[in-house]
């Protein structure tokens, strides 16, 4: 059940897949050996435009490549590998794909009739064979597993389900779900499959998230060299983060309450403000003759109060 790179002859009678040992028992065993057994008498040609895409998506993106590799060969060989489709649940005479997007993508492109394994299977089914075929085929990376057990769990398919599919255990589906939850899909779309970087390496960008206090979004840039691939704009968002850490902004200085500025008398001169460590005088409406003068000799006056202030400031360094 293979998404294979490539569509190479085969000989009139197939020869018989082996299911791993891990899926030859329980529903998905019973349901690969079932859609095997009657291949012969189930595949259809079908117009793709007939075959609409999975409502959960397990990829991120299909390498255009390979959908090239797999166009030349079925353009030179023939499709020897049927997708699998069900029909839609609420759209008459169309049919929802299971799996083969990549083939499907190339029968498009040549404009050809596809060969479908028409099964109809229920929601838990289909999820069932999607996730255990696109895990047996090129492995996912991780950050695509875990938006696609994200997906699962919205659509409120039970954990063992979504266990299953992926083939994950309860822990680890834990650890998936922290990653999404802390990284927005608009980030993790950015930076890409990143297939070279595994649980470990995100899960350290979430914890220094956490400790930074800082969004996924703060150290994304705002745009990646066009040379870099997913896992190199993965490195760039994370030395990003990293650097946040060895170089942390500095914080704004508390603000403090408005502060009354007055004469010996008790006569109102203005109010000083401290907000984000910046001192803003506003002067009294009935000082208009004292602000006119303070405008025309505001270079003096202040430089000699910066002078006394840093006197004070060597007195105390003495």
């Amino acid at each position: 059940m293979a998404d294979f790179g490539s569509e190479a002859p085969t000989p009139l009678s197939p020869p018989a897949q082996t299911i791993p040992k891990q899926h030859t028992r329980g529903p998905v065993a019973a349901l690969e050996n079932d859609i095997r057994s009657s291949a012969a008498r189930t595949v259809q040609e079908i117009s793709p435009d007939l075959i609409l895409d999975s409502s959960h998506q397990d990829r991120l993106l299909i390498d255009d490549t390979e959908v090239k590799g797999l166009r030349e060969s079925i353009a030179a060989h023939g499709q020897q590998v049927p997708i699998l489709v069900r029909p839609h649940s609420e759209l008459s005479g169309q049919f929802e794909i299971v799996y083969g997007r990549r083939r499907l993508m190339a029968i498009r492109s040549l404009g050809i009739s596809a060969k479908a394994l028409v099964r109809s299977l229920d929601d838990r089914e289909a999820i069932l064979a999607q996730g255990h075929e696109n895990n047996h085929r090129k492995d996912p990376s991780f950050i695509e597993k875990a938006l696609f057990a994200g997906e699962l769990e919205e659509a409120n398919y039970s954990p063992d389900i979504i266990w299953d599919a992926l083939d994950i255990s309860r822990s680890y589906a834990s650890q998936m779900r922290k990653v999404i939850k802390a990284i927005p899909r608009d980030v993790i779309n950015a930076i890409g499959a990143a297939p070279s970087i595994g649980r470990r390496r995100w899960h350290a960008a979430v914890d220094l998230l956490s400790e930074l206090d800082i969004s996924a979004a703060d150290a994304l840039p705002s745009a990646f060299a066009d040379d870099l691939d997913s896992n190199g704009r993965f490195e760039v968002w994370y030395r990003a983060i990293v650097g946040r850490k060895q170089n942390p902004e500095p914080r704004p200085a508390p603000s403090a309450p408005p502060k009354t500025i007055s004469t010996k008398d008790g006569e109102k001169i203005g109010v000083i403000t401290m907000s984000r460590g910046r001192a803003v005088v506003r002067m009294d409406p009935k000082q208009v003759i004292f602000s006119q003068w303070l405008n025309q000799h505001a270079d003096e006056v202040f430089k000699k109060l910066f002078a006394d202030w840093s006197s004070e400031q060597a007195d105390k360094n003495r």
